[in-house]
């Protein structure tokens, strides 16, 4: 009987824990600031560098022509967090203008550990869709 109690405590705690984490998170005011001013002028609207979008949580899931760029859960395996806190100039993201703070930085961190909650419908621009065959131009009989 006591194990059991052991383990529902402990499952409790986990889930109070992991919980606690995502409601600490506000996209609108902690994330989404962040995003617009360092990532978006090369990755949301039309521009898509290196195939990466951040215009929705999807296209972020999804990442760029390197492959995945985010793991839910897991920002220490997140080739993002990498990138962000890199001090190769040659890797870091944003290539241009100042690193990212420390405090940024662990805030993108926290929220991708929390689960990456994204505000419901937000976009930083249209949804782009790649076509599945890229566009031809047929040739025209004479």
């Amino acid at each position: 009987m006591r194990p059991l109690l052991l383990a529902a405590c402990c499952l409790t705690s986990v889930i109070e824990v992991s919980m606690g984490r995502a409601a600490d998170i506000d996209f609108a005011h902690d994330v989404q600031p962040i995003l617009s001013k360092r990532c978006a002028k090369c990755h949301s609207g039309t521009q898509r560098k290196g195939g990466f979008s951040i215009n929705s949580r999807q296209s972020l899931l999804t990442g760029g022509e390197s492959g995945r760029v985010v793991h839910v859960g897991k920002s220490g395996d997140s080739p993002l967090i990498a990138r962000i806190a890199a001090t190769d100039t040659a890797q870091r993201m944003p290539p241009e203008g100042e690193p990212l703070t420390k405090p940024q930085i662990e805030m993108l961190r926290r929220w991708i550990d929390a689960g990456l909650p994204w505000e419901d419908g937000f976009s930083f621009g249209k949804t782009f869709t790649r076509a599945p065959i890229a566009p031809r131009r047929p040739d025209v009989p004479s």
